[in-house]
Order: C-alpha cells, then sequence, then structure tokens
C-alpha cells in the first residue's frame, strides 16, 4: 500500500500596510497589501463586537476596498479587521465622527 501523494499547499497570504481613511459621506476606504490572492473579511467593530462587515477578493500586491458605513453608527472610536481564510489578521484603529 502507498502513502497518499503529499498535498501542495500554497502558503498563506500576509497582509501588511493597511491604512484606513473615512471619506466624506461615510465611505471607509482601505487600502492594503497581500502576498498572495486571498479572500478576506472587513469588520467594523465597536468595543469587540462586530458591528458591518464585507467579504473582498484581494489580489496580489496592493488592494484598495470600499465600504459605506451605515447610517446607524454613531462617532466614536472603531477597529477595523481584516482577515483572511487562513486566520490571519491585521487591524487599524478609526474614528468616525
Amino acid at each position: 500500500i502507498e502513502p497518499p501523494p503529499p498535498v501542495s499547499r500554497t502558503p498563506a497570504a500576509v497582509l501588511s500596510r493597511l491604512s484606513v481613511k473615512v471619506m466624506p459621506g461615510r465611505v471607509l476606504i482601505a487600502t492594503l497589501r497581500a502576498s498572495a490572492p486571498t479572500r478576506a473579511v472587513l469588520e467594523l467593530r465597536r468595543a469587540g463586537r462586530s458591528v458591518q462587515s464585507k467579504r473582498a477578493q484581494l489580489a496580489t500586491g496592493k488592494n484598495v476596498i470600499r465600504m459605506k458605513i451605515r447610517t446607524g453608527l454613531r462617532p466614536g472610536r472603531y477597529m477595523l479587521v481584516v482577515r483572511t481564510g487562513a486566520g490571519r489578521r491585521i487591524s487599524h484603529s478609526l474614528r468616525l465622527r
């Protein structure tokens, strides 16, 4: 009996250089780099709770993701967390006015 062939796994994408801007009209623009194509979830959190999220497909290199912020969210400090399917994450704090 032969062992099964090894599963070729591509290394998980590494996320880096996350910057966040909130534009007029409450549009959040997140810019980040990914080392490989991957799917990601952007999660806006306040006090540890997720208040809004968005799924995105990231390409290798620089990615710009726009997210319309819901009108019901109150001004204050929030955290944007970007997670990949492999469990990697990167975060950035921001302030909504």
